[in-house]
């Protein structure tokens, strides 16, 4: 999207995904949701929840988006914001 202000932690989470060779987009429309980034050829979705989250909400999306349009959701909760990008790039792979 042209002109879109991302968070620092998009931007950072985006370019680990790239480094590990795969193509993302961010903040992709699955109506009625807005996805933080998503790796296309996977059919995978990462959301990395901030405050404005809220648990009841986030099952609400993810059961929709799984069940919607086949997006398996890996979601990395705004305590964990600060997780280590090794830690990122293993938790990735164990989910893909």
């Amino acid at each position: 999207m042209a002109n879109r202000q991302y968070t620092h932690k998009q931007l950072h989470v985006d370019e680990l995904i790239h480094n590990m060779g795969f193509r993302t987009e961010m903040e992709v429309s699955f109506p009625p949701y807005v996805v933080d980034i998503e790796i296309p050829e996977l059919g995978f979705v990462v959301e990395i929840d901030g405050p404005q989250h809220y648990k009841k909400e986030k099952q609400k999306r993810d059961t929709y988006l799984l069940e919607k349009y086949g997006e398996t959701i890996m979601e990395i909760v705004h305590v964990d914001c600060n997780i280590s990008d090794a830690d990122f790039k293993r938790t990735l792979q164990e989910r893909i």
